[in-house]
């Protein structure tokens, strides 16, 4: 949004309103030169008048093309500001952590981003620009009415606060009205009022300046030229008035909007964060506790709620293989959901390669972590884009590489636009297996040393789930890998299974191993199901 733009739309505003006043001066000098008794003209009015009348032509058609430049030029400011408000207070959004959105309802966020915003091209275009507009053509109007008659401009001026007065009796009681009967009245009495004391305050003025011209004080170009002016002095008036009602409503709605953004992050980088290039996959959960925030309207009005997990130590090795495993709230997601610092925990630790992971920057962290969730979340554009989501300086020939190894390639060739094929909003024209295998491919395609599943096969029939399974062995392998599932049958022979029972690790060992020791484990395992 250009500095000199918004200048350069204010001296030609400067210069519109100079023309606006100018217009009632050529009249003036027909009437009083040339048409009053005994003239004292300026020359002949047969070269005079026809050069005034053009004058007139002329101030209007500059009038109307500086007002049309002004208008488009301020317009297109306030249109950037709004989509700078727009596209910043999303991006924050994004940026917040789950924390912030948990105790959110996604619709007034929505309503902040689509509707609260346009409450700063209200504020610029409408309140600053207005009002500068409105005070520079009052304090205009007024010097000129003051120069021609004073005692004419004081009686004027008299009426002022009563109109003001009406404006806002009334400006309250249309805010106060609900129904559109009653509002509509409103605003009909509204302008009957103001119209009426406008009235009153020009028929004196025409009454004290008829006096003026018979006393011979004022002539009469004088009087009609006042009598323009008088317009131009109600209108700013109301004008300013009607504004900062209008005004409140947008600074309510830009407040809403400058709440998100003066919002600092629950999950902010630490001010010592680094970036890291790579990571070996190291990751270690350091005596872990982690609750989940109360929304406001919960009972206890906000705060720490029932801890999920408890005290988690848990080590994993590079390149290993873990299965998180445990009934339903047992802390499953939790547990992955602390890795990429979609949260942090309460207390304790989580650690990559050995560093805290608040001590790195989360842009850097997740790109070292891939991620395949339950229900794979694509975009309303093509298959191509959706699976360079995770890198989209990805090649062809790249992303092309990612939808074989995900078994997706040959499906996505049937489609009849292929990789430019759109999938719809949220991927609705793809079936369940084949937005997951498009989950797939990205993980694929970003190649991290991390990966997290969370309950990447829930969603699948058996037969859907066996194939996919097979995809997923094949991008477990050589990374760093935390899968939770209650689909024991799927992960029985990774490298370490972990129980979760109530946010508390139970049991942790090979499949085999917790099946001989016939724990919580051998018993969900058996019962092929897990209590909820």
């Amino acid at each position: 949004m250009s500095i000199y733009r918004r200048v350069l739309g204010l001296l030609l505003s400067l210069i519109g309103i100079g023309l606006n006043l100018l217009k009632p001066w050529p009249f003036k000098i027909i009437v009083d030169d040339f048409l009053r008794p005994n003239p004292t003209p300026r020359g002949d009015w047969h070269t005079w008048l026809p050069l005034l009348c053009l004058a007139l032509v002329a101030i209007q058609f500059f009038w109307g093309v500086i007002n049309w430049g002004t208008n488009y030029i301020l317009v297109k400011v306030g249109l950037q500001a709004l989509l700078k408000l727009r596209t910043d207070l999303y991006a924050y959004l994004q940026s917040l952590s789950l924390k912030y959105h948990d105790v959110r309802r996604s619709s007034d966020l929505s309503f902040r981003v689509a509707y609260d915003s346009q409450s700063i091209q209200t504020i610029y275009n409408k309140g600053f620009t207005g009002i500068f507009g409105s005070v520079v053509t009052l304090i205009g109007t007024f010097a000129i009415m003051v120069q021609l008659d004073w005692q004419l401009t004081v009686l004027s001026l008299g009426i002022v606060p009563f109109i003001i007065a009406a404006i806002y009796f009334f400006a309250h009681r249309i805010r106060r009205e609900s129904t559109f009967i009653r509002l509509t009245l409103t605003n009909v009495n509204s302008a009957l009022v103001i119209s009426t004391l406008m009235v009153l305050g020009t028929a004196a003025m025409y009454y004290v300046g008829t006096l003026h011209v018979l006393a011979g004080t004022l002539t009469l170009g004088t009087l009609l030229v006042f009598s323009a002016y008088l317009l131009m002095l109600y209108q700013p008036l109301e004008s300013i008035t009607y504004t900062a009602w209008a005004m409140e409503g947008a600074t309510a709605g830009a407040r809403r909007c400058f709440e998100v953004l003066d919002r600092e992050d629950d999950v902010a980088d630490s001010p010592n964060a680094v970036a890291v290039e790579s990571a070996k996959g190291a990751i270690r959960f350091q005596n872990v506790s982690f609750s989940y925030a109360l929304t406001a309207a919960s009972p206890s009005g906000g705060g720490q709620g029932r801890p999920v997990l408890h005290d988690v130590d848990l080590r994993i090795e590079p390149n290993q293989m873990i299965a998180i495993v445990g009934g339903t709230g047992a802390g499953k997601s939790t547990l992955l959901s602390l890795v990429p610092r979609f949260y942090d925990p309460t207390s304790g630790a989580v650690t990559l390669d050995g560093r805290n992971v608040r001590e790195i920057k989360k842009k850097s962290l997740r790109a070292q972590i891939g991620i395949v969730l339950q229900d794979t979340l694509l975009f309303s554009t093509t298959i191509r884009e959706n699976i360079a989501y995770g890198r989209p300086d990805a090649t062809d020939d790249e992303i092309i590489d990612a939808a074989k190894r995900a078994q997706a390639d040959e499906f996505i060739r049937q489609l009849p636009n292929g990789y430019a094929n759109t999938v719809g909003e949220r991927g609705g024209q793809l079936s369940v297996g084949q937005r997951q295998r498009i989950g797939i491919a990205r993980a694929f395609l970003k190649n991290a040393p991390v990966l997290l599943l969370d309950e990447p096969t829930s969603a699948l029939d058996p037969t859907t789930e066996a194939a996919i399974m097979e995809t997923i062995k094949d991008l477990m392998r050589g990374r760093t890998t935390l899968i939770a599932t209650h689909r024991l049958a799927t992960i029985h022979d990774v490298d370490r299974i972990v129980v979760l029972e109530r946010g508390r690790i139970v049991e942790q060992g090979r499949g085999v191993e917790l099946l001989a020791r016939g724990g919580v484990y051998a018993k969900l395992f058996a019962s092929g199901k897990f209590p909820t």
